[in-house]
């Protein structure tokens, strides 16, 4: 008598929201609403963002991939991370991998051989100026870009208004939304180039857009700089920036992440090096695109606090909003 072989769907694309013990997928099984995964999946699951959103995994139920969705229940295995506000680890149930969560509930025979990471959901405006400032007295509860994912945003590839609910747009121009977020880390990286080439970062000089280049420039207040110069933007920086200063450092980093014009620009702790002074003014050109962009500043000093709309306090894995101009 032969054995009925498991059903293999394509690699890609849209399911029922019901895989039965009797069927395998290789590949990302997306689904909207409430899905029931009985059945083997090599690939991550994901709901489309909408706040409804949940699967089960029942026990026999088995993802070799991630997880991500708004609420989640296991009862069987998750060899990958699991990214949701509310889960639910009942028993039996075995995870390889982190799980990031607001909420969880989490069976004595449960077993998770990762990290449990607390999350925090946030609710920006478009072109606010928000600060999330971690605990100064408990230094080693941090936020860090690691910790921080955009998942849904007003904001598409066309810059029209949209569904805080819908992911989908982003999902299929990934590359169009990456685009629209602009990084500047603690750390700026600086090659044995000129100054223009730092800026307009990994583009061959015929590829350097002279208009975004200006623009850029002109938003991280690099003028005043750039006219002390003896070569101009023409000017090698040595390596790893060694004839600069921290906070001109800084600045290049901000002309970098603005050279393509984001909507949304992110500081990582980009000042924490700087004494009071050099900060001050490594922020003016921050401070100048207030109502022009939506600003996200990650730091533990208080005294970027000053010029922002809202602040966010972390402590212990938690935040409180608790102040808004």
């Amino acid at each position: 008598m032969s054995t009925r072989a498991p059903l293999v769907l394509p690699q890609y694309g849209k399911f029922d929201n019901h895989l039965s013990a009797s069927a395998t997928i290789k590949g990302k099984f997306e689904f909207s609403g409430t899905a029931l995964v009985e059945g083997i999946i090599y690939g991550d699951v994901e709901g489309f963002g909408k706040s409804t959103d949940s699967v089960t995994i029942t026990n026999n139920g088995k993802v070799f991939g991630s997880i991500h969705c708004k609420s989640v229940a296991i009862s069987g295995a998750v060899v990958g991370n699991i990214y949701a506000s509310n889960i639910n680890l009942e028993a039996n149930s075995i995870v390889q991998g982190d799980v990031y969560y607001e909420t969880i509930g989490i069976d004595s025979q449960a077993v998770i051989n990762g990290r449990l990471i607390q999350t925090a959901s946030l609710e920006v405006k478009a072109e606010q100026l928000p600060m999330l400032a971690t605990n100064v007295n408990q230094p080693n509860d941090h936020w860090t870009l690691e910790d921080i994912s955009i998942t849904n945003s007003n904001y598409d590839s066309t810059q029209q208004i949209n569904s805080s609910e819908n992911r989908a747009n982003i999902q299929e121009n990934l590359r169009g939304w990456q685009s629209q977020i602009g990084y500047v880390p603690q750390t700026i990286y600086v090659t044995d180039d000129t100054l223009q080439n730092n800026i307009a970062f990994g583009l061959a000089d015929s590829e350097i857009n002279k208009v975004a280049l200006a623009s850029a420039i002109k938003d991280a207040q690099l003028e005043d700089f750039i006219s002390k110069l003896p070569d101009g933007l023409s000017t090698v920086l040595g390596d790893r920036g060694i004839k600069i200063s921290g906070g001109q450092r800084q600045r290049i980093g901000i002309a970098r992440a603005l050279y393509n014009d984001p909507k949304i620009l992110i500081l990582d702790e980009a000042t924490s090096a700087l004494d009071i002074f050099t900060e001050a003014n490594v922020m003016e050109p921050i401070k100048a695109l207030h109502k022009t962009k939506t600003v996200i500043i990650v730091a533990h000093r208080l005294s970027t606090v000053e010029h922002c709309d809202r602040i966010f306090n972390l402590e212990l894995g938690k935040y409180e909003d608790i102040d808004e101009q």
